[in-house]
């Protein structure tokens, strides 16, 4: 017999976005994918967290990632609303002016050792 986990922290979307996905689709993957892990995982809590912002800069883009991520995220905590899901908004804290502050990404896109720890302490003031 296996127990289920207390808590579920689910953050996806960023790879779809960068892969030139449509917005509408992404959203729809995420509202599907957290129906399923609350189906499938009813006995947990699920914390779906907010696509990070990336920084256009150093990812060398002309595309306005950072304007679809955050309409995105609105969608998105909108929904978890609507359905009692819990929604930890982390995009803010990454921020440096309208990017992603390049202390937190090593190349735009992936987080550095800052980054993630930044992510882990607030990760973890969900857990204490």
């Amino acid at each position: 017999m296996s127990i289920p986990a207390a808590k579920i922290f689910l953050m996806i979307g960023i790879n779809d976005i960068l892969n030139a996905y449509q917005a509408d689709d992404i959203t729809e993957n995420l509202q599907l994918i957290m129906e399923n892990i609350k189906t499938q995982s009813n006995r947990s809590q699920l914390v779906m967290q907010s696509i990070l912002p990336v920084n256009e800069q150093m990812l060398g883009s002309t595309m306005r990632f950072n304007e679809m991520i955050s309409g995105i995220n609105a969608s998105i905590m909108d929904y978890c609303g609507d359905c009692q899901v819990e929604y930890l908004n982390l995009y803010p804290s990454f921020l440096e002016g309208s990017e992603m502050s390049p202390r937190f990404t090593t190349d735009g896109a992936h987080l550095s050792t800052a980054g993630y720890t930044l992510w882990a302490e607030k990760l973890r003031a969900l857990l204490d």
